[in-house]
């Protein structure tokens, strides 16, 4: 990177803060503690979604036509057997009660390529059934899942799918980088040259690139759950990175190598669409996003379903104190910068799933005990109608006591309209007070009701709903609130407020 480039980010990070501070946005938000539930009040209910949930514009949407909201955990086992069990402390049951108490209806599920496909052109069957096992289980809870192919640093890559001049080379990234943390290996000469390996397509496996081989077993995948309908589709890859080209992606941008990461995408999509033509297909931008530079997303040359191109993008956006912190008050600067980060990666997420025609989900978020990211993180989803998917978030003590701290909990289980009959509208929570407010314009083509979302764990002394322009048709201290227009075509308002508040 040259001077004028160092000069122009510089001027622009610090151009920014100024701005910042000008309107008092780098203020650092409150801590707010999750209030302690002994006995609930409000009842857990079944998500009211009706599969499948597929890709229209912008939008998710179920059967019945209504947009709908997501909100839920990743749960991604890194080693062997590189995908979470049923079990105590991944997804066991004490897991899964603990889910459905937050209010969350969909769970990213972790695969990888080093397992499924061990070597090339062999499927892994017992692996596969596994999987299924528990996308089976999910579902039965009610639970949505986007199956994930998780990566870090390459690891959970096939070891073919290595080039053999880079087994040569070390995986140890330089000294002065050791301050990122486990992130620093991307950056290691092994890494650099597997990873431009693999954009550049070479080929590598008789006579296809990594891509291909790997779009194969991602098409056994898709025909293994292509009958789930609560899959809402295949992340084809988490955190593909740049390569040697990572500081020019960062700060100057580079579309030529987002053009390659579009074609190996195009090369693992087909044999997805070929087993399972209908499934949405979910595609992941250069890591990190949106740091300086603006990322672009080429339209990728995948067949269409009969339903449109059912694609979607998958973002992250991490700024402050991941894989650590602590609950504490971060200073002004950090939370301007955070701010900043935050609003220019939601701003980023939205160009690049208008250039995909679908919708997109924040699919990795907050990683820390500080609640600063996730604070940030959850206020601009809702204002912006974006589903979420918190990392990590599965593990439990109880029902209702989680491994997580409640000042970072108390921003994630929230009241929120999972399934909206119409068009959304204004969405606001105020963790604090527990305030609630949702409007939308009703479809009267719809005939299934607007369902949201009560937490009892939000809710521990239970609620007070108002509807204007609607009628609630559930029951007292249900834990989902249906809701049905006048049929005066106004705009619905719902509100709940937290009972002898």
């Amino acid at each position: 990177m040259g001077r004028r480039t160092t000069r122009r980010v510089l001027v622009r990070l610090v151009a920014g803060l100024v701005a910042c501070a000008a309107v008092a946005a780098c203020s650092p938000p409150p801590l707010v503690p999750l209030a302690p539930v002994d006995e609930p009040v409000v009842g857990v209910a079944d998500p009211d979604v009706v599969p499948p949930i597929r890709l229209r514009g912008g939008d998710l949407v179920d059967a019945h036509g209504r947009v709908v909201l997501l909100r839920g955990v990743n749960s991604v086992r890194k080693e062997a057997p590189f995908i979470s069990p049923l079990a105590p402390g991944w997804l066991g049951p004490l897991e899964r009660e603990h889910l459905r108490a937050s209010g969350f209806n969909v769970v990213r599920l972790g695969v990888t390529f080093a397992a499924l496909v061990p070597e090339p052109g062999r499927i892994d069957e017992e692996y596969l059934a596994r999987v299924v096992e528990v996308v089976d289980q999910l579902s039965a809870d009610g639970f949505w899942i986007q199956l994930d192919f998780h990566q870090d640093v390459f690891h959970q890559m096939p070891a073919w799918a290595t080039p053999a001049d880079a087994w040569e080379l070390s995986d140890e990234p330089p000294e002065l980088l050791a301050f990122l943390g486990w992130a620093a290996g991307y950056l290691s000469p092994r890494s650099l040259r597997q990873w431009d390996s693999f954009l550049a397509g070479e080929p590598h496996v008789d006579g296809r690139s990594v891509a291909e081989v790997l779009g194969e077993a991602a098409g056994a995948l898709a025909a293994a759950v292509a009958d789930r309908p609560h899959v809402i589709g295949i992340e084809l890859l988490n955190e593909p990175f740049s390569g040697s080209g990572v500081m020019r992606c960062i700060f100057d941008g580079c579309p030529d190598l987002e053009r390659l990461l579009t074609e190996r995408y195009e090369e693992m999509a087909a044999p997805i669409r070929d087993a399972a033509p209908g499934m949405p297909i979910w595609l992941e931008p250069f890591a990190p996003t949106a740091y300086v530079a603006q990322p672009t997303m080429p339209t990728p040359r995948i067949a269409p379903t009969p339903e449109g191109p059912q694609l979607g993008l998958a973002w992250h956006l991490y700024c402050h104190a991941t894989d650590g912190g602590r609950v504490e008050q971060v200073d002004p600067a950090t939370a301007g910068f955070c701010r900043l980060r935050m609003d220019n990666g939601f701003a980023a997420g939205r160009r690049l799933a208008e250039s995909l025609g679908g919708p997109r989900i924040l699919n990795e978020f907050g990683a820390s005990a500080n609640p600063l990211d996730v604070t940030l993180a959850t206020r601009l989803a809702d204002e912006q109608f974006v589903s979420w998917i918190h990392w990590h978030g599965a593990e439990a003590r109880s029902a209702t006591d989680s491994v997580l701290p409640d000042e970072v909990e108390s921003q994630l289980v929230r009241p929120y309209p999972q399934a909206t009959a119409g068009t959304p509208g204004e969405l606001r929570y105020d963790p604090a007070s527990g305030d609630f407010s949702y409007t939308f314009t009703p479809d009267p083509a719809i005939a299934a009701p607007t369902s949201i979302v009560v937490p009892a764990r939000a809710y521990p002394t239970g609620y007070e709903v108002e509807v204007r322009s609607g009628v609630v048709t559930s029951g007292e201290a249900a834990g989902r609130v249906t809701v049905e227009a006048d049929g005066s075509g106004r705009p619905v308002t719902v509100t709940l407020t937290r009972a002898g508040g």
